[in-house]
């Protein structure tokens, strides 16, 4: 079986390719090691952490503004933040609402005015009706602006309370009661099914927070960071994933700032406000982030280094075929030489090559090259040295230049010898090393023609 050989130009195409592999594989796997980091767990609420210590270092920001801008980041459901002086709050959300029922009319009234203790008294007692009571109704009496066809509108929540239980404001005039439909905040979801309540809640996971946070929050690092890992609560997920829950703290502050130059470079360290992030963190959910999902989501960088791959392959290739342009007339004779060579005989160029193929039999073999030449008488006029010299760096010339396995080809017929080998492409800057033998045509007034794959001289017309 015939090896396959490469020239120059494919040598210097598979190491620019074999180097933007090597590249491209090294950024890849530290990329893809950081992007599994990430998704490894189910909600990088540290990151978003960090960011809004980032803002309150950076930024004119207060502690509830730098959450608010950065609350929509959490993934996660089941978080609370904490103020100065150790309230608890969740930031405003329009997802927070409920649907009323006023004669067959049903109207949704957004919630988001309701701080997180009223959501929590308000979470209380729905669950208290619903789990404990086989109820049909739920009855709302909230203020509102007009009941316009029975559809009731509400630009301000100032009186919400649920059957006798107040949650916000007293009662006055502008008041009206409907049949409560559905409810959704972060503590419970509620709503009608048959004849009867369905809901969720969350509620206990908020109280584990407060828990944890009361117990631990004066015990944070020195990066003012806490968790809380509970092995009692490790689960396994379809037997191939091993999920952990934990309870995370932050304290939100300046002096957090992964931007650790800025102290220095604008003498800032006076954090005075500052605030606690705390959330449930599930570590174990995303084990199974492949590099087929990495690739999904950043193919984009592999079409553009294909993009570059090409234009370089582009450049190299112009570059090596005006390289490969021979600047010598193919079948050309010299004008007349000045110095004509003397001593003038005939010489036998078959014994000449043959005693160069029979002392070069080593190569021959150690190359494996193959050699396709026979002998045939071919008498030349010229000077005997000359005459050798010229042959010799012609079949040494052919011989250096063949790989392993390559045709060799030598043939004399009609005074002509030719030295070819289809394999391989003479470059330009090889032949510039044959200078001398095209010295030593001339002076014989020899025709002669040197292409990319092969050396022809002929004597006489």
């Amino acid at each position: 079986m015939k090896r396959i050989h490469f020239n120059k130009l494919a040598k210097i195409m598979i190491l620019i390719t074999f180097s933007i592999a090597i590249i491209i594989s090294f950024f890849t796997y530290q990329d893809y090691q950081k992007a599994k980091q990430i998704y490894k767990d189910d909600s990088p609420v540290k990151i978003v952490a960090d960011s809004i210590n980032d803002d309150l270092k950076i930024s004119s920001y207060h502690v509830e503004d730098a959450v608010n801008a950065q609350f929509e980041r959490i993934l996660t459901n089941t978080y609370i933040v904490y103020d100065e002086e150790l309230n608890p709050y969740l930031p405003a959300s329009e997802t927070w609402s409920m649907t009323i029922n006023s004669n067959n009319k049903e109207s949704v009234i957004s919630l988001k005015q309701l701080n997180y203790d009223q959501l929590k008294i308000l979470s209380q007692y729905l669950l208290s009706q619903v789990s404990e009571n086989n109820i049909e109704t739920i009855n709302v009496t909230l203020n509102y602006d007009q009941n316009n066809n029975d559809f009731i509108e509400v630009s301000k929540l100032s009186y919400l309370a649920f059957d006798e239980q107040v949650i916000l404001g007293q009662a006055n005039s502008s008041t009206i009661t409907c049949q409560l439909v559905s409810l959704d905040c972060p503590l419970i979801t509620i709503y009608e099914y048959d004849s009867d309540y369905a809901y969720n809640y969350t509620l206990q996971s908020y109280e584990n927070l407060e828990k944890c946070f009361k117990k631990n929050y004066q015990n944070l690092d020195q990066n003012g960071y806490y968790q809380n890992i509970d092995s009692n609560q490790k689960q396994i997920l379809e037997t191939t994933s091993t999920i952990t829950s934990s309870i995370c703290i932050q304290e939100l502050s300046g002096k957090y700032s992964q931007h650790t130059d800025f102290n220095e470079l604008y003498g800032i360290n006076d954090f005075n406000e500052k605030g606690y992030l705390v959330w449930y963190q599930f570590d174990g959910l995303f084990e199974e982030y492949t590099f087929f999902d990495y690739l999904a989501t950043h193919y984009y960088n592999y079409l553009l280094a294909l993009i570059l791959l090409g234009m370089i392959y582009l450049g190299v290739g112009i570059i090596f075929a005006e390289k490969k342009q021979i600047p010598v007339s193919p079948d050309s004779k010299a004008s007349s030489f000045d110095s004509i060579p003397e001593n003038i005989e005939e010489i036998d160029i078959s014994q000449l090559i043959t005693q160069l193929v029979h002392n070069s039999a080593n190569v021959l073999n150690f190359k494996k090259i193959k050699l396709s030449y026979k002998p045939q008488m071919m008498i030349i006029k010229g000077n005997r040295e000359q005459i050798i010299d010229l042959v010799t760096r012609l079949y040494n010339f052919s011989l250096r230049h063949s790989n392993q396995n390559d045709e060799l080809i030598i043939e004399l017929n009609h005074h002509k010898i030719t030295f070819s080998n289809n394999n391989f492409n003479y470059l330009d800057d090889d032949l510039k090393t044959l200078n001398d033998c095209i010295e030593i045509i001339k002076r014989h007034q020899y025709h002669y023609s040197f292409t990319n794959r092969s050396l022809s001289i002929k004597i006489g017309s």
